[in-house]
This record gives C-alpha cells, sequence and structure tokens, in this order.
C-alpha cells in the first residue's frame, strides 16, 4: 500500500511539473503573450499577409509574409512601410527570410512607444515594390494597409549573455526570442534555448537577408519556437552551438 501511495505521489509531482511548464508558474496562458493573426490584403499580384505579433509592454514585433506571383521577379522589396497611430514613438523594420522556392518574402516590423504600446492601434501601409536590379523601377506601385490592435499579454523576460568579448541582449517571449547581435546578425547562424528540465527548444530563425541589399541590417535576431514555453524555465541559450548561462539584465 505504501508503495502505491508513493508512485501516486510521483506521479503527481511529475504531473504538476508539466502543467508549470505549458502554463507557467502562475497559471497564466502562455499563448497570450503570441497574437496569431491571419489578416491579408492584396497590393495588386502580390498577397500580403499578417501572421503573428509579439513583444513586450513598450515594443511590438509584427510578422509580414509576402506573396509573390510567377509572373512577377522575386528580386525586388518591400521597401517603403508608412506606420501611424494613438502610439508616441517610432518603427523600424527588415526583410528576415526571401524563400525562393516558396516565392515568399518574410518582415518584421517593430514599432515602438515610450510609455505603453499595448492597447494602441498600429496602422501600417506598404507602398510598392521595389527592384533590386534597378533601384529606379517600381514593380508593384500598388499599396495595402492594415488596421492592428495590439492586444498580446507581456510576458517577456529580459536578460544578458555574457561571452568573452560582449554582452549581448536577449529578451525570451512564450513563443520567440530576440537576440540583439553585436555588429551583424549575420554572425549568428543557429539559436536555441535549453530548460531547466534539459530539453533545447529551437524554431524557425529569421535574421537580415542579404539578398535585402537596401534594407539595413537592425541587428536582431528572432527565433519563433516550435512550442510555447515559460521564460522563466529557461535555463541558458545556444549561440552557433555554444551554451551561455542568462543573467537577469
Amino acid at each position: 500500500m505504501k508503495t502505491i501511495i508513493l508512485r501516486f505521489i510521483r506521479m503527481s509531482i511529475m504531473i504538476l511539473i508539466m502543467v508549470l511548464m505549458t502554463s507557467g508558474c502562475s497559471g497564466r496562458n502562455l499563448s497570450d503573450a503570441m497574437l496569431e493573426l491571419d489578416q491579408t490584403q492584396n497590393m495588386g499580384s502580390i498577397v500580403v499577409r499578417v501572421e503573428k505579433m509579439f513583444g513586450n509592454s513598450e515594443v511590438a514585433n509584427i510578422v509580414l509574409k509576402v506573396e509573390i506571383p510567377e509572373e512577377l521577379s522575386m528580386n525586388g522589396l518591400m521597401d517603403d512601410f508608412s506606420v501611424n497611430g494613438n502610439f508616441d514613438g517610432g518603427f523600424i523594420y527588415d526583410c528576415v527570410d526571401i524563400d525562393y522556392e516558396n516565392r515568399t518574402q518574410t518582415y518584421v516590423l517593430t514599432v515602438f512607444d515610450e510609455k505603453k504600446i499595448i492597447g494602441k492601434t498600429i496602422n501600417v501601409k506598404l507602398n510598392g515594390y521595389r527592384s533590386t536590379e534597378d533601384v529606379m523601377q517600381t514593380l508593384i506601385k500598388d499599396d495595402c494597409e492594415f488596421k492592428l490592435k495590439v492586444k498580446y499579454k507581456d510576458f517577456a523576460e529580459e536578460y544578458l549573455v555574457e561571452n568573452s568579448t560582449s554582452e549581448l541582449k536577449l529578451q525570451i517571449m512564450p513563443g520567440a526570442m530576440i537576440l540583439q547581435a553585436n555588429d551583424s546578425s549575420s554572425e549568428i547562424q543557429d539559436l536555441s534555448v535549453m530548460l531547466e528540465d534539459g530539453r533545447i527548444i529551437d524554431g524557425k530563425l529569421l535574421k537580415h537577408c542579404e539578398d535585402a541589399i537596401y534594407i539595413t541590417d537592425t541587428n536582431y535576431v528572432y527565433l519563433l519556437f516550435d512550442e510555447y514555453i515559460d521564460p522563466g524555465f529557461v535555463k541558458s541559450v545556444m549561440i552557433n552551438g555554444e551554451e551561455f548561462v542568462l543573467v537577469v539584465e
């Protein structure tokens, strides 16, 4: 009987640990930190889709995917963004992936507010598609607009990654991670995190695409996790195969 009780206790503890790992210590819903969107607009023959939004209370990161039709050259970029709304701040953007096989381009638009971005409305306008072979040639002159409400939950944790040469800033959220590289995002080839239970979590790595010849490298590297994690259960970060212990900023 005693053995049965001990087994039951061990099983209960294991179940509790699993619940905490997926839901967070406070019982919060970790998926609330990643706003899954599927807003689509046509810009001439191009399809623009807003897919995700995530960040903290001051900064919102918006993932946009652009689908390029067969009749249009892939040698072009969306390099003219207009952003406004009821926020007090600015924005930057980067082309973080070009998939020639599937004819898509991925962009991350980062909007920041000096006080608080959550609860604000962001109006995004994309103006045209310009050739990378001839900077004077606009391949698509149409535009498209999105009206986005920032309503994710801020579960982000800020860390510093200490290595032999510098300190890297790291922000971990339940569905994504952002690393600010030193000089160029090209120095980051592989990125993942290790949890307290020893599991390694990776996902889709997004960083400045070298073919985006007239879009400035923001030095930010994004990792969209394959699953939701609690940032408080992250033990270390793996950068280019090397493990670094995290330091609270």
